[in-house]
C-alpha cells in the first residue's frame, strides 16, 4: 500500500513547470518530465512507441517489442532537441541511449516521422479545452463526442494519414501529455494506435519510462466472501481551516493511519482509504489528470478509467497494476463539492478483494457525506 500512499499525494499535488509544443497552445502545458505511451498496432508484432519531454527543447522516444514466439525483444530509446524558438518541430540533434544496428533504421525513420507529423496535426487542430467541449463553435475543426468510458470520448478530427492507410479518425484530448493524441483508428473502426499509458518522471532515478513494458495481470476467479458481523464505526473528520467537516461509517476491522494528510484508514493489508481536501479551484480535470499518471512502479492502463457522474459527486474507477509482483488493484475516487472546496475520497483495493466483496466497499462509498 505504500506505492498508493505515493499516489494519493500525488493527486493533492498538481506539477508546475510548463512547457508546449511549438505553435501549440496547449489547455494543460506539458509538464517537465511527463510521458505517454501507446501501442501501435502497424507493427507485425507487438509494439509499443512512447514519447517524453524534459524541457521545450529537448525530448526523448523510445521504441519497445517484447520478445514474442522466435522473435527477440526490440529496445530503442534516443533523446533528441528541437529548436524551441520555431512554431513547428525541427530537430537539431539526437542521441541514442541504446544500442543501433542498421536493422533499426527505418524504427528510427518512423519514429521521427510521428514526431513531424503528430506535432503538425496537432498545430493544426487548434485549441481543444473544456469550453470548446460545452461549445462546438469555439473550434469547428473538430467534434466533441462524450462518453463514461475515457478512451471512448475526446475531440474527434477526421483526417487523411496515408502512413495509416489514408482515411483516420483522429482522437485529441488536453489530457493526455505531448501531442494530445489518445488513439488513431482506421476507416473500419478499428485501432490503429492507442494510448495505453502515460505518467511523469518524479526523479532523475525513475526509471518508469526508459523501463516501461505493459503488465498483463493473470484473472483469477473469485468465490464471494462470507463477512462476519463487524461493529459499525461512523468516523468524523473535524473542519480544519483547508477543509469541511465530513462523515463516513467504516467498522473495526479498519485502522486509523493518524495521517496528517486528512483521513487515513487500512484494512489490513487489502485496501486504503483516505479522505482529503483540494485547494481551491482544484477539480475534476486535476483530479483525472493526476488519475491518468503512471508513477515509479505502479501501471495505470488507461483503457480501465470510466467516470460516472451523479447528483452530487464524480466517480473516478481504474485499475493500478503492480508491476514488481502482479498485484492488480481496484481504485476508486470520489469527489464532491461541500462549503466551496473539492474533496475527495481514494478506495484503493487488490483486485480479488474488491470482486468477493463488491457490495461491503460500495456501501461504505454510500455513508460518505
Amino acid at each position: 500500500m505504500k506505492k498508493f500512499f505515493l499516489t494519493v499525494c500525488s493527486v493533492l499535488m498538481m506539477a508546475a513547470n510548463a512547457s508546449a509544443i511549438p505553435g501549440v497552445k496547449h489547455f494543460f502545458g506539458n509538464v517537465s518530465g511527463e510521458y505517454v505511451y501507446y501501442r501501435d498496432y502497424t507493427f507485425n508484432r507487438e509494439s509499443y512507441v512512447g514519447f517524453l519531454m524534459y524541457d521545450e527543447s529537448t525530448y526523448a522516444a523510445r521504441y519497445f517489442a517484447p520478445a514474442a514466439d522466435n522473435l527477440a525483444p526490440i529496445n530503442i530509446e534516443l533523446i533528441f532537441t528541437i529548436d524551441s524558438t520555431k512554431d513547428y518541430i525541427e530537430m537539431t540533434g539526437e542521441r541514442f541511449l541504446t544500442n543501433i544496428t542498421q536493422d533499426d533504421t527505418d524504427i528510427i525513420n518512423y519514429i521521427h516521422d510521428l514526431v513531424y507529423e503528430f506535432a503538425a496535426r496537432r498545430k493544426k487542430i487548434g485549441l481543444i479545452s473544456p469550453e470548446v467541449e460545452s461549445d462546438g463553435k469555439k473550434n469547428p475543426s473538430v467534434k466533441y463526442k462524450d462518453s463514461s468510458v475515457f478512451m471512448e470520448s475526446g475531440f474527434v478530427s477526421h483526417e487523411d494519414y496515408s502512413q495509416f492507410g489514408g482515411e483516420v479518425f483522429i482522437y485529441y484530448d488536453y489530457m493526455i501529455p505531448i501531442f494530445n493524441i489518445k488513439k488513431i483508428m482506421d476507416n473500419a473502426n478499428h485501432n490503429v494506435l492507442e494510448v495505453v499509458a502515460s505518467g511523469i518522471l518524479r526523479s532523475s532515478q525513475d526509471k518508469s519510462f526508459s523501463e516501461f513494458r505493459p503488465f498483463v495481470p493473470v484473472t483469477k476467479k473469485v468465490s464471494p466472501k462470507k463477512n462476519k458481523k463487524t461493529k459499525p464505526l461512523t468516523v468524523t473528520l473535524e473542519k480544519t481551516q483547508n477543509a469541511p467537516e465530513t462523515q463516513i461509517t467504516i467498522d473495526e476491522t479498519w485502522a486509523d493511519a493518524g495521517s496528517t494528510i486528512g483521513g487515513m484508514f487500512f484494512h489490513g493489508d487489502d485496501a486504503l482509504l483516505v479522505i482529503s481536501c483540494l485547494e481551491k479551484g482544484q477539480g475534476y480535470i486535476d483530479v483525472l489528470r493526476s488519475l491518468l499518471h503512471s508513477e515509479l512502479t505502479m501501471y495505470t492502463p488507461v483503457s480501465s478509467i470510466s467516470i460516472a457522474k451523479e447528483k452530487d459527486r464524480t466517480l473516478f474507477y481504474s485499475d493500478g497494476i503492480d508491476t514488481d509482483n502482479g498485484t492488480v488493484y481496484e481504485r476508486i475516487y470520489v469527489m464532491k463539492e461541500k462549503d466551496g472546496y473539492n474533496q475527495i475520497l481514494l478506495l484503493n483495493i487488490k483486485k480479488e478483494e474488491f470482486e468477493s466483496d463488491r457490495k461491503y466497499y460500495l456501501n461504505i462509498l454510500k455513508t460518505w457525506k
